[in-house]
């Protein structure tokens, strides 16, 4: 039969994988985990950009191999990164890649995340090609990693789409991307907990 994610229930909902969280749990820290290969000066400067951003202790964690993850033409299955991510008590971790993403009902996704679950996934692919025949300076691909790591590190917390100025906002390209704020509204910050 079809596996279901380890969290339990699947979902016709393209973006997100299950419901919030009934409570709100503390998180203390975001774990970056390369997916396939990453470059190593990338993740550390990554690292230090969602340190000047968010209360939580950030860190790299061990590469995990995209063998194990679930192709589809070209493409993986944003869940299928899911499934091997590890996820553990009050840390949230967030995988890191270069394959391009796909979830069903969509062409591509920047990332994904199983919401109040602790686990999400960025895919650099549409943020660093983006189909426009160039590739971003590594300033803009930078803020645009940024935006949507803190963006799906939010699902995995708990938070859903947020419609102010908000990097919980939902944005479906690269221009919406570049127009989104770095930074949790008050709302989305006093839902995970976090001072103003």
């Amino acid at each position: 039969g079809k596996r279901l994610p380890r969290w339990g229930l699947a979902t016709e909902d393209p973006f997100t994988i299950c419901r919030p969280r009934e409570s709100w749990r503390l998180w203390r820290s975001l774990t970056l985990v390369p997916v396939g290969s990453v470059d190593r000066d990338f993740v550390q400067g990554l690292i230090r950009e969602l340190s000047s951003r968010v209360p939580l202790r950030v860190e790299v964690g061990s590469r995990v191999s995209l063998v194990e993850c679930q192709a589809a033409g070209g493409q993986y299955l944003a869940r299928s990164l899911l499934e091997i991510l590890p996820s553990k008590g009050e840390e949230v971790t967030l995988g890191l890649t270069e394959a391009d993403l796909c979830t069903p009902g969509r062409l591509y996704v920047f990332g994904q995340a199983a919401v109040g679950k602790g686990v999400g996934v960025v895919s650099l692919y549409r943020l660093l090609y983006a189909h426009h025949g160039w590739s971003p300076e590594k300033g803009l691909l930078m803020e645009r990693v940024v935006k949507v790591a803190l963006h799906e590190a939010g699902h995995a917390m708990g938070l859903l789409h947020c419609d102010g100025a908000c990097v919980m906002r939902l944005c479906t390209s690269v221009y919406q991307i570049d127009g989104a704020p770095t930074w949790f509204c008050s709302s989305c910050r006093t839902k995970l907990g976090w001072p103003e």
